[in-house]
């Protein structure tokens, strides 16, 4: 089985293990590459780490390609909405990118990358930092909705400026804690300069990298997810 969604990933942590008991009980290749970062190999780096028997002490991620491109478009000094509405044009967002700004896609990403590194979580164990009034997420009319968040992105944008910093979605993981939200990173962090929709990974392990692993990359878009199912569908053929 191959496949892009992150449903049966980010289901119950006992459903995870058991989907990947029948698979093997069965022969039954599973395959999921695509669920974090498109055709970018994440999920194959953990996997590769894990099974060295190294231990994954830090995840530091960038994790969704829509609000990547938003955020450095804002950086830039195009206002939220605009941002927004660009985003859409180029096909990054859902129909209504609200599903997008409210940061649950990027919740199931960091899950299933923290459950690929051997830790048992689960989506409400994850604490989701809101960096938007709630009221955005039921106004009706979109556009009206988008152009509220303008004033509330601009003030932040001008206290990161201040502080010599910009303006980042982040998730992260250490010492059995997730968190996501807005952050400000500053110019020495490694993440400062991202651009487009570039998603990125860093990876701090026990042994193999205490200096971080990183994968960065375009990380939305049909076309990218359509070149790692391909992937997934050779090798899973050459198996």
């Amino acid at each position: 089985m191959i496949t892009s969604s992150k449903v049966a990933n980010t289901l119950s942590f006992d459903f995870y293990k058991n989907l990947r008991i029948a698979s093997s009980q069965n022969g039954a290749e599973f395959r999921y590459s695509t669920n974090v970062g498109a055709a970018l190999p994440i999920i194959d780096s953990i996997k590769s780490i894990v099974h060295n028997g190294d231990t994954i002490e830090r995840i530091e991620a960038v994790l969704s390609g829509t609000l990547s491109f938003i955020f450095n478009s804002v950086n830039a000094g195009m206002p939220f909405s605009k941002a927004v509405q660009e985003a859409q044009s180029h096909g990054y967002t859902e129909p209504d990118p609200r599903i997008d700004l409210v940061g649950t896609d990027v919740g199931r990403k960091l899950l299933i990358l923290i459950r690929e590194a051997g830790c048992r979580l689960e989506m409400e164990d994850i604490v989701m930092e809101s960096y938007l009034p709630e009221k955005i997420f039921k106004e009706v009319d979109l556009d009206k909705a988008l152009h509220q968040t303008d004033e509330i992105i601009d003030q932040k944008k001008a206290l990161a400026n201040q502080h010599g910093s910009s303006l980042m979605y982040i998730a992260r993981y250490e010492s059995g804690r997730a968190h996501i939200g807005l952050e400000e990173i500053s110019s020495d962090h490694p993440f400062f300069h991202l651009s487009g929709n570039d998603n990125i990974v860093s990876l701090t392990t026990h042994s193999l990298y205490r200096q971080p692993l990183i994968v960065r990359g375009g990380g939305a878009g049909a076309r990218l997810t359509a070149s790692g199912i391909f992937t997934d569908i050779c090798i899973y053929r050459i198996q």
